[in-house]
């Protein structure tokens, strides 16, 4: 299973056709938690399954061909708080999920995203990175805990990044020093310093090609000697200074994430105080605002920079996703919130998205935004 990333979330927002098929659940734990997520999400596939035979009955095996693959998908349980599972027809993506999320399958005409929205707002999410000389993977995590990071782009990635570097051995024999990293993975067999820049080199143009659009805070946790080469060498614009220092091996991900978070949290309070202090002004020059049409038509064209949002208000209505008009709900159907569209426009087009308590926004607004121009 694979951890979400932004570039999954366009695809989920955009698939091309239907029907498309949404299925959340959240993880069970203990010694028999692999065989009852199993057997939980074949439930929920199987009224999928009755769905699809009644509304598009020369679709319905090649989905249930897709239910099966996943339920076989192992392991099943990791440390995950959920699972969410999407099935086109074109084919099925699965992931690991770092919050909890309410069991729900959903048939329509799109992939239903809104509850993986709270996991992308930048105040609740992050990488951590566990480096040694040896060895280093990918960990994605919220403010509810770590999942592993196979992502398909650092995949790819990392199965070229393979260096053949011949060394001299004390004896004066060429040998060959071999770099390689690989599905989230990196190990080495080397005996000096340039070796060590060789393998921090080939992890550092695997992070950066798996997260080239984030801008997602990167914690590294690893020896004291290794921070300074990999600060040195590293291009990730969103590494989170100075990180964890020691031998985090045998660290569980839950332990992980109690030492990494907090210097997250601190960092994101940071960052949405800065776009507080910097609303008023931009008001003043045009560039922010704090009505809802306004910052939805600029969402939509790719206008908001940051977007701050009270964190338990909502807006029901309807978003038109070309022009950014926001309509008022049909009372004779279920409304969606228009926040959370608005929201996903902004994160779908490379802003920012921080939720914040009430009583911290500005006016005591629902929402305000900040413009690239």
């Amino acid at each position: 299973m694979q951890a979400l990333t932004l570039e999954d979330l366009r695809l989920l927002s955009s698939p091309s056709g239907s029907p498309c098929v949404s299925i959340y659940l959240p993880a069970q734990v203990g010694p028999d938690a692999t065989e009852q997520n199993r057997i939980r999400f074949k439930n929920l596939a199987t009224r999928a399954e009755s769905e699809l035979a009644a509304r598009h009955p020369r679709l319905a095996p090649a989905f249930a061909q897709h239910f099966a693959a996943i339920a076989k998908a192992a392991p099943w349980s990791q440390g995950a708080h959920g699972f969410a599972a999407f099935v086109g027809i074109d084919g099925e993506r699965h992931f690991l999920l770092s919050q909890s999320t309410p069991e729900f399958v959903l048939v329509a005409e799109t992939f239903h995203v809104r509850p993986l929205l709270k996991s992308f707002e930048s105040n609740h999410r992050y990488y951590l990175l566990l480096l040694t000389t040896r060895d280093a993977r990918l960990l994605r995590g919220t403010s509810s805990g770590l999942v592993p990071a196979e992502l398909p782009e650092l995949a790819r990635a990392s199965a070229g990044a393979v260096i053949e570097r011949e060394h001299e051995t004390s004896s004066g024999v060429r040998s060959a020093g071999r770099v390689s990293v690989h599905y989230g993975h990196a190990s080495e067999r080397a005996d000096n310093t340039s070796d060590q820049v060789h393998f921090l080199k080939a992890v550092d143009r695997a992070i950066c090609g798996a997260l080239r659009d984030e801008k997602t805070p990167l914690v590294v946790a690893c020896p004291e000697e290794l921070h300074g080469p990999w600060q040195r060498i590293c291009r990730y614009a969103g590494l989170l200074e100075p990180g964890l220092s020691g031998h985090f091996q045998s660290t569980s991900a839950q332990a992980l994430h109690a030492k990494a978070w907090p210097l997250v949290e601190a960092q994101s309070q940071r960052a949405a105080l800065r776009a507080l202090e910097t609303y008023g002004a931009e008001v003043v020059r045009g560039r922010a605002s704090g009505e809802i049409s306004t910052i939805a038509r600029a969402a939509v064209q790719g206008r908001v920079r940051e977007l701050l949002l009270a964190d338990e208000d909502q807006l029901a209505g309807v978003l038109d996703r070309d022009t950014g008009e926001v309509r008022k709900p049909d009372p004779n159907a279920p409304s969606d919130d228009v926040y959370d569209d608005v929201a996903e426009a902004v994160l779908l087009r490379g802003g920012e998205v921080h939720t914040l308590p009430k009583a911290r926004m500005p006016q005591g607004l629902p929402a305000v935004a900040l413009f690239r121009w």
